[in-house]
């Protein structure tokens, strides 16, 4: 019997311009402006399957419906470049004078309008990290449809829980936004590549030209894969390997693994490398990395005190604050005064860099948690300066965490503010505390 073709999901986009063109600004300038100006390229990410992301699938997707709230007044000039991406543009002005606009409103209406529309929509995709919506998401999983929300600030943990699949700032970027590397840098890759023997002359007039360049294009992915591994200070999630193969050799590249896939060519073919046996499975060198965790999340392997352990679980899973150790939390927060100390701050580019500052002290912290806590600082009011210390940001961003609980609705006792000082606190120098908790 012959195999049953998978139909793409037909899904429905709206988008919030201003709540995430403003989140991606405060990161990445550029990214910012690719996004407003070439929408065509991250939704053909979006309609592939969203390759690469935490959570993703390769289930394909018709983007039947797109919309677009924007706030005519300041974004003008990106309106264009929807309206010629096939978006319904829909001019949110503001309404205050503090500049809120109506976009909420407009798209929490269409949104459920969109539920009783003639076309069943299998998959509603809402790109804002505003929280308002958790209603709208809940009603939608109620009458069985999948979400997917892309988010680029802290949004409530209710919001995410509700939605199928969450895509974060940093993943949005690097793998929807990503600069398509250009003819210097494939010159480039190609120079440093290592030239493969010539087969014999006998050899290659036998050998058909489909397979000759099927054989020269799994070369190429064993030697991008090499070079992302020799770049590396951390494992590397094999997803982001194959999205960024798919990136830098271009979609037909995933011929080259069709039959056997990336990891069974990749053990194959580089036996010196390794491949984790978990969920989500990380490609890493045994000599130069640790061996990543054999686990599903994160918050399965990471070890607390006994008295910590639940505590810390449940703020976690209440408020989305990373559940990381102590070591890691003071780790992070001593990579951000490092980092400080000779750089100006950018949240893109100090998340990064303590992140792989992190890793060269053994410890894999995701970019992600650490982008988490440099935003949870800023939430608590303070403003990045060359000689912050380690203990003054450890401080802030408790005052952040009590926060977030106060917002879940979770009252902490005495000992359980403690505990919080165990977490975030312990380990970090005493000193001045210019901050009040």
């Amino acid at each position: 019997m012959a195999a049953m073709e998978t139909k793409p999901l037909r899904a429905a986009l709206f988008l919030d311009f201003d709540n995430i063109f403003i989140g991606l600004r405060e990161r990445d300038r550029s990214a910012a402006r690719r996004f407003a100006t070439d929408p065509v390229k991250w939704l053909s990410w979006i309609e592939r399957g969203l390759p690469g992301s935490e959570g993703g699938n390769m289930d394909e997707r018709r983007v039947l419906v797109r919309r677009c709230y924007l706030n005519p007044v300041t974004f003008h000039e990106f309106r264009g470049d929807f309206t010629k991406a096939a978006f319904t543009v829909i001019d949110c002005p503001p309404l205050t004078t503090h500049g809120k606009t109506s976009a909420d409103i407009y798209m929490a209406l269409d949104i459920l309008d969109a539920l009783d529309h003639q076309t069943h929509f299998d998959e509603f995709l809402i790109l804002s990290g505003d929280s308002d919506f958790t209603p709208v998401v809940l009603r939608l999983r109620a009458h069985d449809r999948k979400t997917v929300i892309v988010t680029t600030e802290h949004a409530a943990a209710s919001y995410k829980s509700a939605a199928d699949l969450v895509i974060e700032a940093e993943d949005f970027m690097e793998l929807a936004l990503a600069e398509t590397p250009g003819r210097a840098l494939a010159a480039a890759a190609a120079a440093t590549a290592t030239p493969s023997p010539e087969p014999p002359p006998a050899a290659s007039a036998g050998l058909p030209a489909a397979a000759a360049a099927d054989r020269d294009l799994k070369q190429e992915v064993v030697r991008h894969a090499v070079r992302m591994v020799a770049d590396a200070v951390a494992p590397v999630p094999l997803a982001r390997v194959a999205s960024y193969l798919q990136r830098d050799l271009g979609p037909n590249v995933v011929s080259a693994w069709a039959r056997g896939g990336l990891k069974n060519l990749l053990e194959k073919s580089v036996p010196e490398l390794r491949i984790s046996a978990g969920i989500p499975g990380y490609l890493y060198d045994p000599t130069r990395h640790a061996t990543p965790p054999e686990t599903e999340t994160a918050e399965a392997a990471v070890e607390l005190p006994d008295q910590l352990d639940a505590f810390a679980r449940r703020v976690s899973r209440m408020t989305g604050v990373p559940l990381l150790s102590p070591r890691q939390y003071s780790l992070v927060f001593h990579g951000i005064e490092n980092h400080l100390k000779s750089n100006r701050f950018d949240l893109t580019a100090t998340s990064r860099m303590v992140r792989d500052w992190c890793g060269e002290q053994g410890e894999s912290i995701a970019r992600k948690n650490i982008s988490f806590v440099v935003q949870g600082i800023q939430y608590a009011g303070h403003k990045f300066k060359q000689g912050d210390p380690a203990a003054t940001l450890g401080r802030t961003f408790r005052k952040n965490v009590n926060t977030l609980c106060r917002n879940a609705q979770l009252t902490l006792s005495k000992d359980e503010e403690k505990l919080l000082d165990e977490w975030f606190v312990a380990g970090l120098p005493a000193g001045e505390d210019t901050v009040a908790v």
